[in-house]
């Protein structure tokens, strides 16, 4: 689809009828909102690097975002920016040791297939940021501490508010 198609459709029809109408934010829109409140996990596929670190720039979004995307994305931000925060997958050990070694990453993002402890250690041993996809039949309180109590430093998640409420029970975030 187009942006221009994007933005034609309805993005709060399914949560509620008082969100009916809300369209999908352009990215520069949603950089200029949550500028100075928050960080923001960017999932980029089909940009250019120098785009994505223009935009960050203008914003003054640098230090305020962790960049998933494919290799040579991340390589060629790396590049451009090297201190972006890129957030490259670890699929298995290998990948991890050759990321760690070749691309330095300060996050590494790990999936529920690759989330076991071999793929974990030499992240963690490097100092390196764990975020971990606990979306689906995982996205709930029983994973979540098993994604804190493996040292994981984000959380992908459905449920925000439920994710926030536990973090809080445990005087785990603010």
């Amino acid at each position: 689809m187009t942006f221009a198609e994007v933005q034609a459709l309805d993005a709060g029809i399914k949560v509620g009828p008082h969100f009916a109408g809300t369209r999908v934010p352009a990215f520069e829109e949603v950089l200029a909102a949550v500028r100075g409140r928050c960080q923001i996990y960017v999932d980029a596929k089909n940009v250019s690097a120098k785009d994505l670190i223009e935009h960050l720039d203008r914003f003054q979004m640098m230090e305020s975002v962790v960049v998933y995307g494919g290799l040579p994305l991340l390589k060629e931000l790396s590049r451009l920016h090297p201190k972006i925060r890129i957030m490259p997958e670890s699929v298995i050990l290998a990948v991890v040791r050759t990321l760690l070694a070749d691309l330095a990453p300060r996050v590494i993002a790990y999936s529920q297939s690759d989330w076991k402890q071999e793929t974990i250690a030499p992240a963690r041993e490097a100092g390196v940021d764990i975020f971990v996809d606990r979306l689906g039949a995982q996205d709930k309180p029983e994973y979540w501490q098993d994604a804190i109590d493996r040292g994981a430093t984000g959380i992908q998640t459905d449920h925000v508010a439920e994710l926030l409420q536990f973090l809080r029970a445990k005087r785990m975030h603010r």
